[in-house]
């Protein structure tokens, strides 16, 4: 999983290959990553397909999530909802009914990684959250689970923290655009880079036109920085 993950050359913070082995790792038929901001939009994705009326009744009922992320959200450790509720007690929420009883799941954990401002808040007391989350049909998180998502958490935090989206710029170029855009990047010059492609310094001059103008750019640093 981790080694997949250190391939990856997706635009998904942590693509979907990976969040279904993680839930196969934790028998979770239902796996996801979510990133909460005030203020802004949620990045979240989930390996179980969503029906039209589940992101109502989500919303609806999120308040009465026991595990919520303005509680836990620096949390170091694994949680469950079965660390926080007896089963009874859990089986009466309202979320759970709604959005775990439907798919046959009786269960649900969290993964938090490290907020991007563990200090901030918003005006309302909440800050930023990252977390993974698994649902599962079975009641409780065993011990190896619990040790294997210790294991897992600093991977997963240094690769978040890696973690930047391309530049829609990037996307467009060509290949030999990219390799010559590569090549300033390390600091190699025209003739330099036209020694080594064997080709000519007005063909690199025009291939360097052609990045600046799909970056928006108008200098080599400037250019270099988006690569970077």
């Amino acid at each position: 999983m981790l080694h997949d993950l250190a391939a990856d050359r997706s635009e998904e913070i942590f693509p979907r290959p990976v969040i279904e082995r993680l839930g196969d790792l934790l028998d979770a038929p239902n796996a996801g990553y979510c990133e909460w901001k005030p203020g802004e939009p949620d990045y979240y994705i989930r390996t179980l397909l969503e029906p039209d009326w589940f992101a109502d009744a989500f919303a609806q009922w999120l308040h009465q999530d026991a595990i919520n992320c303005h509680r836990f959200r620096n949390s170091a450790v694994p949680i469950a909802v079965s660390d926080v509720l007896s089963k009874r007690a859990a089986d009466r929420v309202e979320l759970y009914q709604h959005t775990l009883r439907p798919f046959g799941f009786t269960d649900t954990g969290k993964l938090f990684l490290p907020p991007a401002s563990p200090s901030a808040r918003s005006r309302h007391g909440a800050g930023d959250a990252r977390f993974f989350f698994f649902d599962r049909d079975r009641w409780g998180l065993s011990s190896r689970e619990r040790v294997l998502l210790d294991l897992l958490r600093p991977h997963l935090t240094l690769h978040r923290e890696k973690w930047r989206p391309s530049s829609p710029g990037l996307q467009s170029l060509t290949a030999r655009e990219r390799e010559i855009l590569e090549a300033v990047s390390n600091g190699e010059t025209n003739a330099q880079i036209a020694k080594r492609l064997w080709i000519s310094p007005y063909t690199v001059r025009a291939h360097l036109e052609n990045i600046f103008g799909k970056l928006n750019v108008k200098t080599r640093t400037e250019a270099a920085a988006q690569l970077r």
